[in-house]
């Protein structure tokens, strides 16, 4: 297997590391919008959800989850350069994904710069591990991570960090938000726009609750180490989606209402 010597890691890899994590940042604001209120407009296509926040999230959250996985400070900063990296392509074409895209993007990126193979190929299973698996139901099922091979313990960690940091918006105070935006997303709004019905999202509040069930399983101890919110996130949702039943949420703006106190410390307690 290739070796760095560590005067190498030093004086190139660790610049090239934080180069291509905000080249893939900026590549994602470029083509998908930042998602910020006062953040520049997307030049390709505004999108609601996977844009500049998604991923820097992502980034940040995969750096955060090497650490407590015990892995070292270069391959913690490799996790993150990779979760930068992972949605910089959103189309799928005829003959490959979004996700391969993605780590092609990324991959050339690596070689250029004088990654050796080893790394390139943990970039390249990472971004694949993100793919989302859908059950018969049609609602979240888990990331194809959870039943790929790796060919050693540090690969697998590291596509770990970012699969788990994929999903890790549902573990946070901005977790109803980030579905929210998902929901306004898949309507084809951008970041900025609101539905102007709230057709639909009885079906998606469903949905959510469903897929934060399934989520833990599938990274156990994850909600702990991001601060413990699952089970406030499910209560959460069970109660929008018991008042959009009774109909006492009328419109997107009590939505982002309800959401912004959620995140500012929302109780059931009502």
């Amino acid at each position: 297997m290739e070796k760095y010597r560590l005067s190498e890691l030093n004086e190139k890899l660790y610049e090239a590391v934080k180069r291509i994590t905000y080249e893939a940042l900026g590549e994602v604001a470029t083509k998908y919008g930042s998602g910020y209120e006062d953040g520049d407009r997307p030049t390709k296509r505004d999108m609601a959800y996977h844009n500049l926040q998604h991923s820097w999230h992502v980034k940040s959250v995969a750096e955060r989850l090497a650490g407590q996985y015990g892995l070292n400070a270069f391959d913690a900063r490799l996790a993150a350069m990779i979760a930068a990296a992972h949605d910089v392509e959103h189309e799928p074409t005829a003959d490959a994904s979004a996700e391969l895209r993605s780590a092609e993007w990324l991959v050339w990126r690596m070689h250029v710069a004088g990654f050796n193979d080893e790394d390139k190929e943990i970039a390249c299973l990472a971004i694949e591990g993100t793919t989302p698996l859908l059950g018969t139901d049609g609602a979240f099922a888990g990331q194809r991570y959870s039943s790929m091979r790796f060919p050693n313990e540090r690969a697998e960690t590291i596509a770990r960090c970012v699969a788990a940091a994929d999903m890790s918006a549902a573990y946070s105070a901005h977790g109803p938000k980030a579905a929210h935006d998902l929901f306004k997303e898949r309507a084809g709004l951008g970041a900025h726009e609101r539905p102007a019905t709230l057709e639909g999202l009885e079906e998606f509040q469903s949905g959510q609750i469903t897929f934060l069930e399934r989520l833990e399983p599938v990274y156990p101890g994850v909600d702990q180490l991001l601060g413990g919110l699952k089970e406030q996130g499910m209560r959460y949702h069970t109660f929008l989606l018991q008042e959009l039943r009774a109909s006492r949420i009328t419109s997107w703006a009590e939505i982002e209402r309800l959401d912004a106190e959620y995140a500012a410390g929302w109780s059931t307690e009502r």
